[in-house]
This record gives structure tokens, C-alpha cells and sequence, in this order.
């Protein structure tokens, strides 16, 4: 009667891998979405940065089995999912305000008579 309780929501070693995996690819896609030119190479480093932040905790989760690093990624997603969220509305505003280029159009050529 005295056993403490299991909490089934809390993260175990591979929920933390697969939340910062997660998190962690946000930026790498924002960045592609929202960059004119669509810049591949810079998105690709980026999500290889997240890739390796995603199993350093996994390692340290596995070795360590400390509860608390579930409980800090949790609240990391928690911080992060407001601000992704903001900077994700002031780039969309930013491109909306931005014109367009106009599109290139073929000038009929002159017929001669």
C-alpha cells in the first residue's frame, strides 16, 4: 500500500530523444519555409546540429535515468512551442508586407506591315 505511484505521463529515455528530435527540427524547416531563396545547405546544418542534440539526451538519458531531464525537455517544448510559434507569425507578416516581384512578361514582338 505504500508503493509510490508510477507516473505514466512522465518521459522515459527514448519520449526525451524523440521530443528534442522533434523540437529540434523546427528551426531547420522554419528555416527553409521562410528564406527566399530556400537555402537547403543551411537547413541541412541545422538539423544536423538538432540531430546530434537529440542524441546527446538520448545517451544521457539512457545512462543517467534521471527523471529530471524529462521533466526539462518537457518544459523546454513547453518554452520553445511559444516562441517558434511568435517568430513563425512575424516572418509570415514580414513576407506578406513584402512586395512581390513582379512577374516576368514577354513583350509581343513588333509585326512588321
Amino acid at each position: 500500500m505504500n508503493e509510490p505511484q508510477e507516473d505514466y505521463n512522465a518521459f522515459n529515455s527514448w519520449d526525451n530523444f524523440g521530443a528534442t528530435l522533434m523540437m529540434c527540427s523546427v528551426p531547420a524547416v522554419m528555416n527553409f519555409v521562410f528564406t527566399k531563396e530556400h537555402d537547403i545547405f543551411f537547413s541541412l546544418v541545422l538539423a544536423g546540429i538538432g540531430l546530434l542534440v537529440s542524441l546527446v539526451v538520448l545517451v544521457l538519458s539512457l545512462v543517467t535515468r534521471w527523471r529530471i531531464i524529462g521533466a526539462f525537455v518537457n518544459l523546454a517544448g513547453m518554452v520553445l512551442t511559444g516562441l517558434f510559434w511568435a517568430y513563425a507569425s512575424y516572418c509570415w507578416w514580414i513576407q506578406e508586407d513584402t512586395p512581390a516581384e513582379p512577374a516576368a512578361t514577354e513583350q509581343p514582338a513588333e509585326q512588321k506591315a
